[in-house]
């Protein structure tokens, strides 16, 4: 997953959101994680200091979902049949291929 985009106070000309679709709030961090689907990506609040941080990559493709607890994210990759995790930095744990489900 690539490097933060943009961070900073959410007044601070944050990217519009795009068809978000998704929230999770992670009680331990007092984070709240958005995904932008139509933006690829992944946002997060942080609702103690009220920073806004935005998360994407090149091959990032319609981020649907988003769970988070005890400070681990899980992020749906959809168009990539992919899940992301964060737990310190982004990565790729679950690949999902299956060409013949409906």
């Amino acid at each position: 997953m690539g490097a933060c985009g943009t961070t900073g106070p959410p007044t601070a000309n944050p990217p519009k959101f795009y068809t978000p679709s998704g929230l999770a709030l992670d009680e331990t961090t007092n984070m709240l994680w958005i995904a932008d689907t139509g933006n690829n990506a992944i946002r997060s609040i942080d609702l103690t200091v009220g920073t806004l941080a935005y998360y994407t990559s090149p091959t990032q493709n319609a981020t649907t979902g988003v769970a988070a607890f005890m400070g681990s994210v899980w992020a749906s990759d959809a168009n990539n049949h992919r899940i992301l995790f964060k737990n310190g930095a982004w990565k790729v744990i679950v690949v999902i291929f299956m060409p013949d489900f409906v």
